[in-house]
């Protein structure tokens, strides 16, 4: 099962499930956010509060994502309380292989880097590099007792800096700290069993880059294994009502450096409607930095 978030053409908010070809609005559903804290909250599966709540009218994802009707899969109402990390792993990634304390965490920033399908991702002046990486991000809510509840999973298109981040160990992290596009859809319960896709730069018109990706479950799910672990063991990251997006790379070194006015596409199979991202000019370096004022 897969699902959505769409803006209504009265505006309004619908959450969408989706199996198969046919997609339907779920019933007295606010937003996926709502949905999954009420599930972590009464200890049932969202399948299960979805078949309680019943679905209402037939809804057209893929028309929706066509307008620029569709949302990403999930946002929390404060996005200070939406926290996006993210590391690197190959497909050799396993439970054990990543030291004691498991690779490097990386922070991304909060909800509001948070990029929705079709929506343009911004490149700052200061930025030598944006480079895009095809990657799962494991979506989770902690419940009102602190207990993290995995919600499911989406393909995202993961920005970055990497000319910035080869610069130091230091510049690693404000290199990360870029834009992170989510999938239309979000995938609930397991990994597919192979994840096979592309990763598509497209620059008038014509496709300048295009990607082939294959990677399978079993290293990935062993890998997540280990972060969800690593990850959760601070009681701060623990915290009621709290969003979390764990981006992890499917496959070490398989980037792309785009330019302004470039389109990504990614496509992942098991991952739902392709994710398209178009990369504008966000102003702002040198000639114009942000004031710092004293109390």
């Amino acid at each position: 099962m897969f699902l959505a978030q769409i803006r209504a053409e009265d505006g309004t908010l619908q959450v969408v499930a989706r199996e198969g070809t046919e997609a339907f609005v779920i019933c007295n559903c606010a937003s996926t956010y709502d949905l999954a804290r009420d599930c972590a909250n009464r200890g049932v599966t969202l399948k299960q509060r979805i078949a309680t709540l019943g679905l209402g009218a037939a809804v057209d994802v893929e028309g929706a994502l066509a307008q620029g009707r569709v949302l990403a899969p999930i946002h929390h109402p404060d996005p200070t309380q939406m926290y996006l990390s993210g590391v690197a792993l190959n497909d050799t990634a396993t439970d054990d292989n990543a030291g004691p304390f498991g690779p490097d965490w990386i922070y991304k920033g909060d909800g509001r880097a948070i990029g929705a399908p079709g929506m343009a991702l911004l490149v700052s002046d200061f930025a030598p590099d944006s480079g895009t990486g095809p990657s799962v991000a494991a979506v989770y809510i902690v419940s009102d007792s602190g207990t993290p509840f995995r919600i499911g999973f989406a393909m995202a298109n993961d920005f970055s800096d990497r000319i910035l981040t080869t610069q130091s160990h230091a510049a690693v992290v404000q290199g990360r700290l870029r834009p992170l596009a989510l999938g239309p859809e979000m995938v609930l319960a397991t990994l597919p069993e192979g994840i096979n896709g592309s990763l598509r730069l497209t620059r008038d018109a014509e496709a300048i880059t295009d990607i082939a990706i294959s990677t399978g479950r079993d290293n990935l799910e062993a890998a997540i294994a280990r972060l969800e672990r690593d990850h959760f063991a601070s009681d701060s990251l623990c915290q009621p009502g709290q969003l979390h997006i764990l981006v992890i790379a499917l496959a070490q070194g398989i980037t792309a450096s785009a330019s302004i006015g470039d389109t990504t596409t990614l496509t992942l199979s098991g991952f739902g409607l392709p994710l398209c991202n178009p990369l504008h000019h966000a102003p702002r370096g040198p000639d114009a930095p942000v004031q710092i004022n004293a109390l």
